[in-house]
């Protein structure tokens, strides 16, 4: 018995406990996507994420976003010794900022967007990360080196929230599950080169630290190539991004001609 024949049975049992009638071709209007012609039901697959030019593009800006979010979370947790400072109250610190940073990321989340504060997050995480480095000129600043080091894991704790629920929203239904699972692969391979990257710092100390500020301003660009989807409906099908994409090109033209 197929998932749709399962959906039918479950939904007539309802339809009888509550004395009422279902729509007439409602089996039609179950997961169109994931059915042939024939009536036979498809998997979607890897390679759906590949199919059409949209995805594609949609797909490996994902993977850049969460390797580079990962790369960047894991990279300040793991350099936590090397910022300087006392290790113990930088740990506190550290965990404490996740506090706010998740508050905050909930209600942009139900109010707001995901498009703009997720990239601005990533950026501002990865511009301060860029200026940790700067007590190896001026010991003095340790201070400022330390506060920078917690805005930029404040900023990323915000980013690591909010991917998810955007990258989720980013596919339809039929591959949602799949793409996000793929995206989290990218994350893996960043987790498996963060400890590899203190190596760096026997050519410059600083290295390790302004690349991975490097991929965090790059992924927070990145995002800026992607649909904002915090305001409109989510789309079950492949099919149906052809028409989302229309609708954002023409409100596009009509706010450039206003």
């Amino acid at each position: 018995m197929g998932r749709t024949q399962e959906v039918m049975v479950i939904l007539e049992d309802a339809a009888r406990t509550n004395k009422r009638t279902l729509p007439a071709n409602i089996d039609k209007q179950l997961l169109p996507e994931t059915i042939d012609v024939d009536g036979s039901e498809q998997d979607a697959g890897v390679l759906d994420l590949f199919r059409t030019a949209t995805m594609r593009k949609r797909t490996l800006i994902l993977f850049l976003i969460w390797f580079s979010v990962y790369l960047v979370y894991y990279g300040l947790m793991l350099n936590l010794g090397e910022i300087g400072g006392n290790l113990y109250i930088n740990s506190a610190l550290m965990g404490a900022v996740e506090v706010p940073a998740i508050a905050v990321s909930i209600l942009i989340l139900v109010k707001g967007g995901r498009r703009w504060p997720l990239a601005l997050t990533m950026i501002i995480s990865g511009v301060c990360i860029f200026t940790i480095p700067i007590d190896m000129f001026a010991p003095k600043l340790q201070w400022l080196s330390t506060t920078l080091t917690m805005i930029s894991k404040l900023c990323i704790s915000s980013s690591n929230a909010i991917m998810p629920v955007y990258t989720a929203e980013l596919y339809p239904t039929t591959i949602r599950n799949i793409g996000v699972g793929a995206a989290n692969v990218s994350a893996g391979i960043a987790l498996m080169l963060v400890p590899t990257l203190w190596y760096l710092a026997d050519i410059f100390k600083g290295l390790p630290m302004l690349l991975i500020s490097f991929f965090g301003i790059v992924g927070g660009a990145s995002v800026l190539l992607l649909p904002e989807t915090g305001f409109g409906p989510l789309r079950n099908s492949i099919k149906e991004e052809g028409p989302r994409l229309s609708a954002m090109s023409e409100t596009n033209r009509t706010n450039n001609n206003t």
